[in-house]
């Protein structure tokens, strides 16, 4: 009796006006006029436009293979957009007819006959609301997953088909939709080109930086691929806001900061020795200080890679290096210490620094971390010994090379018979490797 009267029940109309595209807390994007959106068809070329400096928006910038983006200063969806598949499709007709069909793909002039057109009307269908409520409450999760390879399948070409979709699932109130969605990013950003990527995937990856941190954690896994099928001056925009990802809402969320550490290494090649010191930096000195030891792993690479591509700015390089050796060398706390001998290791291990500073920076370091009254910084030296730095036993061990080769082996005796085990025992195996 209750399911007749539910069904009888009259269903009440909500005017769109009370909803918007976005979850409720999410800001309003705001208005954007269309003739602001210059993006130049595909095929097309871009003129050289020169800037002018009384005017208040910049000229276009050419995009890669000529597109064009008209104003960088803001990534935003087009207005307006109709999504024809929404409230246009009855959830009861699961055989539709051609007239539905036509409803489905009706403003998109792209016609495409790799897939089936019932085939793709039902996942394209996946992303409607009532098909939430009647048949899978995940079923927006499984079209977002699979959605990369439906793309793939289609191609570059048949993109305007599957464009309406993409934005829906971007907006859609489930955070792990939107989470799906910006883990493959990247790779949709390979199928459907510079063009496409610009005018539909950089609105929603920007998006992402003011999102939930799950959907974040989705977006950074790939960020540095993304980024590097953008032009420089777009990707240096997002800059500036690298640094907010490190401040998340969940800070037991290590695995988070940890991503983000390894990205910063990816993100490396695709900036200037200026943006890296600024920007790259920063952030990775401040992940170096995690209380995690695989963040501050990542960290430390991320840093040794940068010092590597701050190599062609001497100037830059040295200064990084110094801020470095002052903040961690001889801090009082043992943590900050471990944290140096640690780094001396990596940045020997990728080539970060030249012989000359190796011997005349890191040799002394070493040695003097060798007499530090904590265990664990005595282990780090001798454990350093039989690692990277055992790759240089010869050069280290040659006093026509390295004039601070007596003290050198003077501090490897000095360990071997150190009070703690462990360190014995490293350097005992450090003094078989150069001898042999």
């Amino acid at each position: 009796m209750n399911g007749e009267q539910s069904a009888q029940s009259p269903i009440i109309a909500v005017p769109d006006s009370k909803f918007g595209s976005f979850v409720f807390w999410r800001d309003e994007i705001p208005p954007v006029d269309n003739s602001e959106i210059d993006i130049v068809k595909k095929g097309e070329r871009c003129a050289p436009v020169v800037a002018d400096a009384s005017s208040e928006r910049s000229a276009s910038v050419p995009f890669a293979n000529g597109v064009c983006l008209q104003n960088a200063s803001e990534f935003v969806w087009e207005k307006n957009v109709v999504i024809p598949f929404i409230d246009e499709v009855d959830v009861e007709n699961l055989n539709p007819d051609e007239e539905h069909i036509e409803a489905l793909f009706r403003g998109v002039h792209t016609k495409q006959t790799i897939v089936p057109s019932e085939l793709l009307y039902h996942f394209m269908r996946m992303a409607d609301a009532s098909m939430v409520q009647h048949v899978d409450s995940d079923v927006k999760i499984h079209c977002a997953f699979s959605f990369p390879g439906v793309v793939l399948a289609l191609g570059r070409d048949n993109w305007p088909i599957l464009r309406t979709l993409f934005r829906t699932l971007a907006e859609d109130m489930q955070w792990k939709v939107r989470r799906t969605l910006a883990s493959s990013l990247a790779d949709l950003s390979t199928v459907i080109g510079p063009e496409y990527t610009a005018r539909d995937l950089l609105p929603f990856f920007n998006e992402c930086f003011k999102d939930l941190d799950e959907v974040k954690g989705g977006m950074i896994r790939n960020m540095a691929r993304f980024l590097e099928r953008l032009p420089e001056y777009v990707r240096v925009h997002f800059l500036p806001k690298f640094a907010d990802l490190v401040n998340i809402e969940n800070i037991r969320n290590w695995r988070f900061r940890d991503e983000l550490a390894r990205q910063l290494g990816e993100l490396c090649p695709l900036y200037s020795a200026v943006h890296i010191c600024q920007y790259i930096v920063p952030i990775a000195i401040t992940l170096i200080q995690d209380r995690v030891g695989e963040v501050v792993k990542s960290a430390l690479e991320a840093i040794a890679i940068a010092l590597r591509y701050l190599a062609v700015d001497p100037v830059l390089h040295d200064r990084v290096f110094t801020e470095l050796i002052d903040m961690l060398a001889s801090h009082s706390n043992w943590k900050k210490r471990q944290i140096f001998v640690n780094l001396l290791v990596v940045l020997v291990k990728n080539e970060a620094v030249s012989s000359e500073t190796m011997l005349q920076v890191i040799v002394p370091q070493m040695m003097r971390l060798a007499k530090d009254k904590v265990n664990n910084i005595r282990l780090g030296v001798a454990e350093s010994m039989t690692g990277e730095l055992a790759k240089h036993s010869d050069f280290l061990s040659n006093a026509e090379s390295n004039p601070q080769a007596e003290q050198w082996m003077e501090t490897l005796e000095s360990l071997k018979n150190d009070p703690d085990l462990e360190v014995r025992r490293y350097a005992t195996r450090a003094a078989a490797v150069q001898q042999h």
